[in-house]
């Protein structure tokens, strides 16, 4: 059995274990909490509630469009990045889906309720999980309504640069079919600028790229997620088609003030940057694990050399109160790999001990 980094309470009642007692490494959450500005002003985001929000949310999006570098005209507000995929696989009446996998399972989820029918384009571990462009833009010729890529890739962590999303996007159009890029990572990546599709949209009216708060900004309670489209025409129907309110006030100000704190978001890319390459090489010094370059802010490692699975792994890991992410139930992988989130410098020293003690 897998376990989410949302099921500590699962976790708890399977094993026993008092979720508070659980350090959770599997839910991909920056380790520096929410940002600075929006705990200084508490109290006005307890005032936020005295008011309606905009229906339109011009403040919202013109902050999220200063933050990308797009207009206000091109972010699309969301109750969290999945009802954005659900809005734009519903309104573009997707029917055929080629999904590069692994990657998060809520797409599948989404796509297989509407009755879409899904292929997988899968990343091969002797290709160390990079992409494949050229096989991947013969795969396309067999016409999809949606290509969907997650970049940095969760679990892999590995990434796509955007002259190669341009390439992919070019292929896209021969065939009519819209790229939709989840990139709920990319702010963790050492080279986001370069991986980012986000400017491509100006060019692209077939791309879609999707953003969250919860990741980045430690607010996965907030509900807030976003994408920047160009296609204007495809904009004004999924906004078209919202309930009115569809956001709260407390969201429209916390999205506005988190984009917009420089100092916390410059901490995080150092602190990440140092402690990834820290991790990764104290986690390369094992003959048991292989380490493949991360992106974002989780690591993702096959045991090797070792009868050991992923879930044994995982099961000795709980009992300590330390919760990995198997990823044997992630399709094009086995019972060899795991995945973790970077926490504090103490709490990745606990963890990565607790690893090579164990896998020996």
């Amino acid at each position: 059995m897998s376990f989410h980094g949302s099921d500590i309470e699962k976790i708890e009642e399977i094993y026993g274990i008092p979720k508070e007692n659980i350090i959770c490494y599997s839910g991909n959450v920056n380790p520096l909490g929410l940002p600075y500005s929006l705990l200084e002003k508490a109290d006005m985001v307890v005032h936020a509630m005295e008011s309606y929000p905009d229906r339109e949310y011009n403040e919202l999006k013109k902050c999220l469009a200063e933050y990308v570098g797009t207009v206000k005209e091109n972010i699309l507000p969301g109750n969290g990045s999945t009802e954005l995929i659900i809005d734009t696989v519903e309104f573009i009446s997707s029917k055929t889906a080629l999904m590069v996998a692994p990657t998060y399972s809520e797409y599948e989820s989404e796509l297989k309720k509407r009755g879409c029918n899904i292929r997988y384009f899968i990343l091969r571990e002797e290709e160390n999980f990079k992409l494949n462009l050229e096989e991947l833009k013969g795969e396309l010729s067999n016409n999809y309504d949606l290509l969907l890529l997650c970049n940095p890739n969760n679990p892999t962590s590995s990434a796509v640069s955007k002259d190669e999303i341009m390439e992919i996007l070019l292929e896209c159009r021969k065939y009519n079919t819209m790229c939709m890029v989840d990139e709920t990572y990319v702010e963790f990546s050492p080279v986001g600028e370069d991986i980012s599709a986000a400017s491509l949209t100006e060019s692209f009216d077939n791309l879609i790229v999707l953003r969250s708060i919860s990741k980045f900004f430690s607010a996965p309670g907030l509900r807030l997620g976003y994408a920047i489209c160009g296609n204007r025409d495809l904009n004004n129907l999924i906004m078209g088609r919202k309930m009115p309110w569809f956001l709260h006030n407390i969201a429209v100000f916390a999205g506005c003030e988190i984009v917009r704190d420089k100092n916390f978001i410059n901490d995080t890319i150092h602190f990440i940057d140092k402690e990834r390459k820290r991790v990764v090489e104290k986690l390369k010094s094992s003959e048991y694990l292989k380490v493949y370059e991360p992106h974002a802010n989780f690591i993702f490692v096959r045991l090797i050399n070792t009868d050991m699975t992923s879930e044994e792994l995982f099961e000795r890991a709980i009992m300590k109160g330390l919760m990995i992410r198997d990823c044997s139930d992630f399709r094009g992988l086995d019972k060899g790999c795991f995945r973790f989130c970077l926490l504090t410098e103490e709490k990745n020293n606990m963890l990565t001990d607790f690893i090579l003690d164990t896998v020996k």
